[in-house]
């Protein structure tokens, strides 16, 4: 291929000893020059480049925090579901403890004290874990708390309370983990003959 002139430049040659000398007369070493719209249209295309990968980078980063996020909430959702699970499996034993207490009432029987003192301990372990017990006389009936199993006959202003409590209900972090049973006051509607 033939080149024209005003296609060619003319470069200096490095020896490589730093020197530089002007090329040898019949040999020319063509240089192309690039035609300025050109230079600009790959230097747009560079730039455009660099903007879709810093696009990709900036959504990768954030697709990262995103997941980050997601495995500390699951991490702390799954540790929240096992201690549910341990407190749950627990309850059993504080009906245990409430009914023997109910059994042995007298002050001075050593048993009933060691009992109550083993008793409030385990109650004092489970409420630091967040354990909050529910569920007494005198409470107005909440159906997300309780379980009314039972309806017993009341003064008019006594209506939709709580006369008697079966067994007690427990919270933790705000949530139910067991309903309360209890017995509901219902009014008896004025029988007119």
């Amino acid at each position: 291929m033939v080149q024209k002139e005003e296609d060619v430049t003319r470069v200096a040659i490095d020896s490589g000893d730093g020197k530089t000398e002007r090329e040898p007369a019949g040999e020319v070493i063509p240089v192309q020059v690039i035609d300025s719209e050109m230079g600009h249209r790959q230097d747009r295309q560079g730039e455009d480049g660099a903007q879709r990968y810093l696009e990709q980078l900036q959504r990768l980063q954030a697709e990262f925090i995103n997941y980050k996020r997601r495995v500390e909430r699951e991490r702390s959702d799954f540790a929240a579901q096992g201690r549910r699970e341990v407190l749950t499996a627990l309850l059993p034993v504080l009906d245990d403890f409430d009914s023997l207490l109910g059994y042995h009432t007298t002050a001075d029987d050593s048993v009933a004290h060691g009992l109550r003192g083993v008793a409030e301990k385990l109650q004092q372990v489970l409420a630091r874990e967040g354990l909050q017990r529910f569920g007494q006389v005198g409470d107005r009936f909440d159906p997300e708390l309780h379980e009314a199993v039972a309806t017993a006959a009341c003064a008019p202003d006594q209506e939709g309370m709580v006369v008697e409590v079966w067994r007690p209900g427990y919270l933790v972090d705000g949530k139910v983990l067991r309903a309360a049973k209890v017995k509901v006051g219902r009014a008896e509607p004025n029988s007119q003959t």
